[in-house]
């Protein structure tokens, strides 16, 4: 059998790997939130899928006609960067594959198979991802499902992918397929459930406890970070991301929203993620089905006033600033904060 690659073409890099990007703007930036659909019905919609990479190769042989021809892929990172993946057994000479890593480079090859016999394989095929975040996740049952990492930092580099997710909850309101907690759990290899859920709702582990710790802190979001009981779970929280045998880790609330979108501004404001990218990060959940977020609503503008008061003679210091003095303001060593960054933080 001769198995030759056609897409991508080798050596090529792929499109961006959201299924619906965000709008730009006549100055070619991104658009503000309020400009991202035309009518109240397009927001409804979930969008928060990633674009799939699509895989696809020819197959000639001199078998008989009749046979069972299949084929089998195999698709690394050179650098080892991430988990090696076998798709096994197609019948079709193409498969899409979603999850991969941004700005990575990937390595491909086919192998064809007769009545279950080896019958030929292909050269490998290199390839490269696109490099614009973020990084939407595929995960059956679940919305709005997304790697903090990818983004561009302010001093440089970027936060490292791979360690932290957010999404909405996988169950009550939504309920987790078994191949949705296979990706989670074989191919993110997530190794804590962190769940903000509150004692009014359904909060519970959902995942295998055997595999995945579920850890619930209750907090609130926005302004209500400087409350003493609310700053105790932001601390419980921040202790769980400097704990290195915790990642992977995947963070959520009921939509993954308010509770979370506050929790990772403030991780990835302390990282040194630029204000413009942390509002536009937080807007992103205007792509699920939980309606808008805005930098421009009352609650976002609550949570940077109260920043900025909680840093008291920080004010007019930057954000990672005031986010740093928050926290050891409420208990975060200095310590845990370096080993955060340490963690995070992908130099270029």
């Amino acid at each position: 059998m001769k198995i030759d690659l056609l897409q991508p073409v080798d050596g090529s890099t792929t499109p961006p790997l959201q299924m619906y990007p965000w709008p730009q703007g006549a100055d070619g930036k991104p658009a503000a939130i309020e400009l991202m659909a035309d009518d109240a019905a397009d927001l409804q919609a979930d969008r928060t899928w990633p674009r799939p990479v699509r895989l696809a190769w020819s197959a000639t042989t001199d078998e008989p006609a009749g046979g069972d021809q299949t084929f089998d892929v195999d698709i690394w990172q050179p650098q080892g960067r991430d988990r090696p993946r076998a798709i096994c057994q197609l019948k079709e000479c193409q498969v899409e594959l979603t999850n991969l890593l941004l700005g990575s480079s990937y390595c491909w090859k086919v192998m064809g198979r007769v009545n279950g016999r080896p019958a030929g394989e292909s050269a490998v095929g290199r390839f490269g991802t696109h490099t614009a975040p973020p990084r939407w996740i595929a995960v059956p049952g679940v919305t709005n499902v997304r790697d903090i990492g990818g983004w561009p930092l302010a001093p440089g580099g970027c936060i490292r992918q791979g360690l932290v997710y957010r999404s909405s909850e996988m169950d009550s309101h939504h309920e987790i397929t078994p191949e949705g907690r296979r990706v989670l759990q074989e191919d993110l290899g997530i190794r804590t459930d962190l769940d903000l859920r509150g004692v009014s709702e359904p909060a519970a582990a959902v995942l295998d406890a055997a595999r995945v710790e579920w850890i619930n802190v209750p907090v609130l979001p926005y302004e209500y970070i400087r409350e003493p009981i609310v700053s105790a779970g932001y601390r419980r929280i921040f202790q769980v991301f400097a704990d290195p045998v915790r990642y992977p880790i995947l963070v959520h609330c009921w939509g993954g929203a308010d509770r979370t979108g506050t929790a990772i501004f403030l991780l990835n404001a302390l990282l040194g993620q630029a204000e413009s990218l942390l509002a536009l990060d937080y807007e992103l959940t205007s792509l699920s089905i939980w309606g808008v977020r805005s930098r421009h609503s009352d609650e976002f503008c609550a949570l940077r006033k109260a920043l900025a008061q909680l840093a008291g003679e920080a004010e007019t210091a930057d954000l990672s600033g005031q986010v740093e003095r928050y926290l050891l303001s409420i208990g975060v060593t200095g310590k845990q904060i370096g080993t955060i960054r340490e963690l995070l933080v992908e130099h270029g």
